[in-house]
């Protein structure tokens, strides 16, 4: 969380001296929400704060902060998150008047990609700009990569404006933090200026090696001169991306710069204890805590001229201390000692949430720190039955259930142009669909686990959970789940209790008015008992020839029971008229006749004559 230190700073009574020019540095030591939104000011040209000139879905403030090893960092503040489509923000560092227009100009960042979408069109999420609405130089592109029917990884690229991005030839993996430094060379001429990309320099490399840069099909104009630093995100932005510790300077040494202290810090002849003045916890992605999860931060105290050591306590049940002492020597003004808060909720909190104060006395002296948090109500399900009776107490955050048994995937519906996935998981006890709005990586015959989720509102009679996250842990691959074989006329009768569930329906007739597959629906016939195969856009049946008949593997994708969804082309299994007739005989009654008219008790070899109800059918074996 945010590290404060106002009291601290106010004793210690010195400044910080830079050897660094920077033109700019963010550490987004703001409030968690909103960044800046601003308006565009001319006689202040946006120097104010950030400005979001496009959109309203406002990119926002995450808690928690980066860190990359050799990039000298405050180590306080959050983070920006980028994740949706709808907004384009700068930041000015320079008047139009002094922008640069000459030379380099650098602009590093750290960066994590926190997960991926189902989406492999590219898009750019940081850029140098001259502080208009428009002219963003020296893009930092990204792309999400796929292989294998996975998309595991992404790459990242270099274009100026809009020239032909330059990729990266290495795949980088999600939640992994990357130095990157952007860097804009004007060159005399009209066309010709540079723009270069390096991933994870170091402060040491006096020629750093280029990631890439595009000194080739470079027809677009150049920019005038680079006033700002622009973040976008946008609607190819390929799940979630945070940013944090942005630096702009027109010398490469100036970004690794570190800061030294001004002078001996004057020794406070009080005794003193300086601690944060607020912890907040916080999942920096939903803006809350869950009943049952455990949380931690750390509290750095930091103490002088103590005469005793430090107690520290607190009151509420929920909250526990790595250590309840500190000795009076180790809370040092110099280094501190740090202590790990763990919250572990166990109610949910009232609508203003929940607080609690830290105490620490030494002696007559006590300092106190806030803790807040604000804790919703989350239900584990350690099968899916309970998943689903839970799901039906209410709709949206009402309900978030965490399913920690497991089940395996055995359905698979994604939406490409949206960057969604539908699947549906079973165990013994039943089967729900998930709705995930990111890729999480699942395949058919997964066996997954930890999905936290909230209940989605009903939907022709089907109950979706919608995924929060995408942690889902995959606990193996390749694992099969035997379908139920039910006749037609059971499916109809019974159909909540198969609703989703994986079921196989033996010798069904199916209707080849159309000879081939489609997208859609096809009706399909059992005896007198009727339903509908339905395929979905790229299922590979689509295209392929009709059986007469078949044994029909699918998810009961209705709640009337009257829809099955096979997923492949091996969930169509062709069987004669003759054997598809004899699956029914074990499940309904009938009268088996020769050509003759003797009625016999089941099928013979040749012609068979099938009387069942009002209905007779002539039937070769």
């Amino acid at each position: 969380m945010k590290k404060v230190f106002t009291v601290l700073c106010a004793l210690m009574a010195f400044t910080l001296s830079s050897h660094a020019e920077l033109k700019f540095h963010e550490t987004f030591n703001r409030n968690v929400g909103t960044l800046n939104v601003g308006t565009s000011d001319a006689s202040t040209n946006n120097t104010k704060d950030w400005y979001s000139f496009s959109g309203t879905g406002y990119i926002q403030v995450a808690e928690g902060s980066l860190s990359y090893a050799g990039y000298v960092t405050t180590g306080t503040g959050n983070k920006a998150e980028l994740v949706g489509n709808g907004a384009d923000d700068l930041r000015q560092f320079a008047s139009t008047a002094n922008g640069v227009q000459t030379g380099k100009i650098y602009a590093a960042a750290i960066i994590n990609v926190d997960s991926l979408k189902r989406n492999t069109n590219a898009d750019y999420f940081m850029a140098f700009g001259d502080a208009s609405n428009s002219n963003m130089y020296a893009r930092l592109n990204i792309q999400t990569i796929k292989t294998d029917e996975s998309y595991t990884g992404y790459k990242l690229g270099i274009s100026k404006n809009t020239e032909t991005t330059v990729w990266t030839n290495a795949v980088f993996s999600p939640k992994t933090s990357h130095l990157i430094v952007l860097e804009y060379e004007f060159v005399e001429g009209a066309t010709n200026d540079v723009v270069r990309l390096y991933i994870d320099p170091t402060s040491t490399t006096a020629t750093p090696t280029i990631s890439c840069d595009q000194t080739k099909a470079n027809a677009k104009a150049d920019i005038s001169y680079i006033a700002s630093v622009n973040l976008r995100k946008g609607s190819n932005t390929p799940g979630r991306v945070f940013v944090d510790e942005i630096k702009v300077a027109t010398e490469w040494a100036d970004l690794f710069e570190t800061s030294e202290g001004g002078g001996d810090d004057p020794k406070p002849a009080e005794p003193v204890i300086v601690a944060d003045e607020e912890i907040t916890f916080m999942d920096p992605t939903y803006y809350c805590t869950f009943t049952g999860e455990t949380y931690t931060d750390t509290l750095t105290v930091m103490a002088e001229n103590l005469t005793e050591d430090i107690t520290l306590t607190c009151t509420s049940p929920e909250l526990t201390l790595s250590a309840t002492t500190i000795a009076k020597d180790d809370a040092d003004l110099a280094d501190g000692k740090e202590i790990i808060v763990t919250l572990t909720p166990t109610t949910a909190s009232p609508e203003e949430g929940s607080s609690d104060t830290i105490k620490l006395t030494s002696g007559d002296l006590t300092e106190t720190v806030t803790v807040n948090w604000a804790a919703k109500v989350l239900t584990r399900c350690a099968d899916v039955a309970t998943m689903k009776a839970k799901g039906a107490e209410g709709y949206g955050w009402d309900v978030v259930v965490k399913f920690t048994g497991e089940a395996v995937v055995t359905f698979i519906e994604s939406n490409m142009e949206e960057g969604t996935t539908f699947f549906t998981i079973e165990d013994a006890t039943g089967a729900v669909n998930i709705d995930a709005p990111y890729w999480i990586g699942v395949t058919l015959g997964d066996k997954v686990s930890n999905i936290l989720a909230y209940n989605g509102e009903l939907a022709w009679g089907i109950q979706p959970f919608l995924a929060m996250d995408s942690k889902v842990k995959v606990v193996s691959r390749d694992n099969t789940v035997t379908p139920q074989e039910v006749t037609l006329a059971e499916l109809k009768a019974n159909a909540a209790d198969y609703l989703l569930e994986l079921v196989v329906v033996k010798g069904v007739e199916l209707d080849r008015t159309v000879e081939n597959f489609a997208q859609g629906s096809s009706k399909i016939t059992q005896g007198e008992a009727t339903a509908n195969i339905n395929l979905l856009a790229g299922n590979p049946l689509i295209g392929t020839a009709k059986p007469e008949a078949a044994n029909v593997t699918g998810i009961s994708s209705s709640s009337s029971g009257t829809v099955i969804r096979p997923r492949n082309a091996e969930d169509i299994e062709t069987v004669d008229i003759g054997a598809g007739m004899e699956a029914v005989e074990a499940k309904e009654s009938m009268e088996v006749y020769t050509i003759m008219g003797q009625r016999v008790s089941g099928l013979q070899s040749g012609v068979n004559i099938i009387r069942k109800g009002n209905s007779t059918y002539k039937v070769i074996r």
